[in-house]
């Protein structure tokens, strides 16, 4: 059973994740372009890591969106720092391409298998947010299932709002604030 105070957390996550969901905007809804270029700025991850206890870390984050005539390539840099105001102590890089398919959404172009472990990739646009799916089935039958919702906001800059579950369990999230920056 989850701690109350796990709990707690669980739900304010998913109240601040569905926030940004454009459910009653008036702005129309976002296309790939509006999306284009290099967004960069600051997140804060949290991290499960025992019996109701979390770690909280800043990351830099850096997203670029490059839309082109058959769907989009996506890469983003992580800067990890141990301490919050201290150096850049690990950077984490993901580049995937995504190409619509019939059904309307986008699924991934092609990721050797050695460069990512994900089992199934897609992406979807709903509204004024750019949604990526990682799934992940492992060995032993359990899951693994990482979102990152990047929402278009009225002010111009991103949210972006990430959550990892490991067999419906969130073990990780990350919430940030992004703008866009030298392409």
């Amino acid at each position: 059973m989850m701690p109350m105070r796990a709990a707690c957390r669980t739900i304010l996550f998913i109240f601040v994740l569905s926030s940004f969901t454009p459910v009653g905007m008036a702005a129309e809804d976002a296309t790939l372009a509006d999306f284009a270029g290099t967004w960069v700025g600051i997140g804060l991850k949290e991290e499960f890591l025992e019996k109701g206890y979390y770690e909280y870390k800043k990351r830099d984050l850096n997203v670029t969106i490059q839309p082109d005539d058959r769907g989009f390539t996506v890469s983003w840099k992580t800067g990890v720092r141990e301490i919050s105001d201290g150096p850049v102590t690990e950077l984490k890089s993901t580049e995937l391409t995504f190409e619509e398919n019939a059904e309307g959404y986008y699924q991934v172009a092609d990721v050797a298998p050695q460069v990512h472990s994900h089992g199934h990739i897609w992406a979807r646009l709903e509204g004024r947010q750019l949604i990526v799916y990682l799934l992940d089935i492992h060995p032993k039958g359990y899951y693994e299932l990482s979102m990152y919702v990047r929402t278009l906001n009225p002010d111009g800059t991103m949210s972006l709002g990430f959550i990892r579950n490991l067999d419906g369990r969130p073990v990780r999230r990350v919430t940030g604030q992004l703008s866009r920056g030298e392409d």
